[in-house]
């Protein structure tokens, strides 16, 4: 197949025009959040819980479940930090992941922020992937677009001929979210992560249920050049201080967790975190004469670097 090409200018044209509104303040909305100047960064203490299972396709199966969390705090009116972490595990290989945010909001506006991430095997510390990037969301009506562009840096201590230990690289993330109603969001974006270019959807349909919480179902799907495919569902539960509908919690309260969706692309597989982890041969392998750089794991599963 051949290979799509990548589009940075994506990612950099909707972080630039992000950038652009809330320097100058133009954010129509008809979504009721309050007045700019009434409204904080981040409406106090919050957090989330999700709970996912899923399985991807590249060549063959791979099913992985797990835990993951955020908590949000203000830091002054208009300024926010966030922590994201996460736990699961891939056909049995524990994988783990964590992510800092600081960031500007004006939920009349949208926000600016960066991030560092960080993604790992439990049982292999030198495998392992660090992200950075700047990040962005505006607000318009019933729509949130959100764009992050960084650098990724993947490590591997895999010993297959051609493949550098550790590899620097673009990445991006564009997402544009409709709300159908208040508390039902469908959002469509692109990805591209180690080195691949994919097309990501989802949904989350989310009901309150007082005292400040809302649990929500929510499910997304990838679909990455290369013929690889993978879906995802959950449950999530939102703490905050007060009820709010789905909308008011995306533009008040935690923005999006920055463990990746995946669109891991040859050589990787989604773990249960939502990250994309890097192929290695691992205990039991055995070799795939007929396909080169690859092997079979102890599953039988065929694996490639």
């Amino acid at each position: 197949m051949r290979k799509l090409r990548c589009l940075p200018g994506l990612g950099v044209a909707v972080a630039g025009l992000m950038l652009s509104f809330i320097a100058h303040g133009q954010a129509p909305s008809s979504v009721s959040v309050g007045a700019p100047d009434t409204l904080p960064a981040v409406d106090g203490f919050n957090a989330k819980l999700d709970a996912v299972g899923g399985a991807w396709w590249d060549g063959s199966s791979s099913g992985f479940y797990g835990a993951s969390g955020s908590f949000s705090l203000p830091l002054a009116h208009q300024w926010g930090v966030q922590l994201d972490a996460a736990v699961g595990s891939d056909n049995g290989v524990a994988d783990i992941g964590g992510a800092g945010h600081l960031f500007w909001r004006d939920p009349a506006i949208g926000l600016l922020g960066a991030y560092g991430s960080y993604s790992g095997r439990v049982d292999s510390p030198g495998d392992n992937a660090v992200h950075m990037a700047g990040e962005g969301q505006y607000y318009w009506n019933r729509w949130i677009f959100t764009a992050a562009v960084g650098v990724e840096i993947v490590s591997s201590t895999a010993s297959v001929p051609g493949w550098d230990s550790v590899q620097t690289r673009f990445f991006d993330s564009v997402t544009a979210a409709y709300y159908v109603t208040d508390n039902m969001q469908l959002w469509a974006g692109h990805r591209y992560a180690y080195g691949t270019n994919a097309l990501a959807l989802g949904l989350e349909s989310a009901v309150a249920l007082g005292g400040g919480r809302m649990a929500s179902l929510f499910s997304d799907a990838l679909f990455a050049e290369g013929g690889g495919k993978g879906v995802r569902g959950g449950v999530r539960i939102y703490f905050g201080q007060r009820d709010k509908t789905l909308i008011e919690r995306h533009r008040q309260d935690d923005p999006p967790a920055a463990i990746q969706a995946g669109g891991c692309g040859y050589g990787f597989h989604r773990g249960s975190n939502g990250q994309c982890m890097i192929n290695q041969p691992g205990r039991n392998a055995t070799p795939a004469p007929n396909h080169p750089g690859c092997w079979r794991n102890e599953r039988g599963e065929l694996r490639c670097q």
